[in-house]
């Protein structure tokens, strides 16, 4: 986080954003354990060994702790656009 603003600062990538959206549909959660736990099951399920690996660092998804910090910065955006967009039609 940034110390100044506290808002979540960790990169979101293209395919890190995919794997995030699919799985809130998916589950129909916005809770960061089930989403973690589904985007680890599903990464399981199409990558195996070096490829997963690969494919976990092409998208900052090192650790368990990398996807809850993305899946953070992810879901503090959407809530920050959507009060954008709605402060905006207030006025």
């Amino acid at each position: 986080m940034n110390k100044t603003t506290h808002e979540p600062n960790f990169p979101l990538t293209r395919g890190g954003k995919r794997m995030i959206e699919q799985a809130i549909v998916e589950t129909g959660s916005t809770n960061g354990n089930v989403l973690m736990q589904h985007i680890c099951d599903s990464l399981s399920e199409k990558f195996t060994g070096d490829t997963l690996d690969y494919q976990t660092g092409r998208m900052n998804f090192n650790t368990t702790g990398d996807i809850m910090r993305a899946i953070d910065t992810y879901m503090y955006h959407q809530i920050k656009n959507q009060s954008i967009k709605i402060n905006k039609s207030k006025i």
